[in-house]
């Protein structure tokens, strides 16, 4: 298994380390498009490792019961929210984030 690695920008922040095992799914209703996820991502804070290609662990993610369609995960130990791809990027959201979000689809769709 790969270990994956985002670079704090400032010195009072910590690198966080991480494996694909670490990253737990964070379930949603709302489909998201390419558009709209690229628009959660930040990199204020961490660099993505760009470096590191997920590859096939991609594929091996999604394998996994419970991660089919899902747009967003937890890193294990940390409240940073990623988004898996051929890079894993950080985010700005929070889990709650992706809670009101959901709520506002359905509240719009009424």
């Amino acid at each position: 298994m790969k270990t994956y690695i985002f670079k704090a920008r400032r010195k009072q922040d910590q690198n966080i380390r991480f494996t694909i095992a670490d990253l737990l799914p964070i379930p949603h209703r709302r489909h998201y498009s390419f558009v709209e996820i690229s628009e959660f991502c930040d990199y204020s804070k961490f660099r993505a490792d760009w470096y590191n290609l997920m590859d096939e662990e991609y594929n091996y993610l999604y394998q996994i019961p419970g991660n089919a369609g899902i747009n967003f995960f937890k890193i294990k130990g940390h409240d940073l929210i990623v988004i898996p791809g051929e890079i894993i990027h950080p985010t700005k959201l929070t889990e709650q984030d992706i809670k009101d979000l959901d709520n506002f689809r359905r509240s719009v769709k009424r």
